[in-house]
């Protein structure tokens, strides 16, 4: 078991907060159920969670123990771990559209600070709850309003979701939130309707060219396994990863 799921399954145990909100969704008995079989509840809790859809958002949001309760999702955790390989020390990072917040938290544990934004409020107060550290905190945001600007800008499987906005224009704001760096992902050349919470299909490596005009970009490809690769695999892709980094203000004022 990872040291994540194992954090997670502490917390849940061990924070009074965190017993409070599990009990308060769910029904009385469930105080007196975990006083008595609390080994064999852990991942009872997490299921009624993950089940009816109070965090997971209708399976759109991953959490490394709801969701590897049911099936196991290799690509989301690799993502973030790429994303860690670009982080320096002194860097603040901003998480926008988190989820859950364990990106978040993994992002923090290699930055100065990391902060995590999400239009959930239920996402945040389950982040704040299982991911909040000294140096990694969670805010209630939408996309089009944040005012969060930091070094490194993190957004996975986030763009294909958003909507009034032509996708070019997305894109520029998603950079205007960055001083240095922005590591994202899309589905890969996702077929229309195929994921009714979409609304952006089709999307690769063509979608991105506006971003060359800012600075420099490099594309990665995921594999359903989890594997990401500078070159394209031979298995069929399932997102397109990008990092984009700005010129330098030097460069953009010659």
């Amino acid at each position: 078991m990872s040291s994540i799921k194992k954090t997670i399954k502490r917390s849940i145990l061990s924070n009074p907060q965190v017993r409070s909100i599990l009990i308060s969704l769910f029904d009385p008995l469930f105080e007196e159920k975990l006083s008595r079989v609390e080994s064999r509840l852990k991942d009872e809790i997490v299921q009624k969670l993950y089940e009816r859809n109070i965090v997971s958002g209708q399976g759109e949001r991953y959490d490394p123990i709801q969701t590897n309760l049911f099936y196991d999702d290799l690509c989301h955790i690799p993502r973030y771990e790429f994303a860690m390989n670009y982080v320096l020390k002194e860097d603040t990072v901003l998480d926008i559209a988190c989820g859950v917040g364990y990106g978040t938290a993994m992002l923090g544990s290699v930055s100065q600070a990391s902060f995590g934004v999400d239009i959930s409020q239920v996402a945040i107060q389950y982040a704040k709850v299982m991911y909040s550290r000294s140096n990694t905190k969670f805010v209630v945001g939408d996309f089009f309003d944040n005012s969060i600007t930091a070094d490194v800008v993190v957004s996975f499987e986030t763009l294909e979701h958003l909507n009034g906005q032509n996708f070019n224009d997305i894109l520029l704001e998603l950079a205007s939130f960055s001083r240095r760096l922005v590591i994202g992902s899309v589905p890969y050349q996702e077929l229309s309707g195929n994921n009714h919470f979409h609304v952006s299909f089709n999307l690769d490596e063509r979608n991105f060219e506006v971003l060359s005009t800012l600075g420099d970009i490099s594309f990665f490809y995921q594999t359903s396994e989890g594997e990401i690769s500078l070159k394209k695999p031979s298995k069929k892709i399932q997102n397109l990863l990008f990092v984009f980094s700005h010129k330098p203000v030097k460069d953009s004022l010659s």
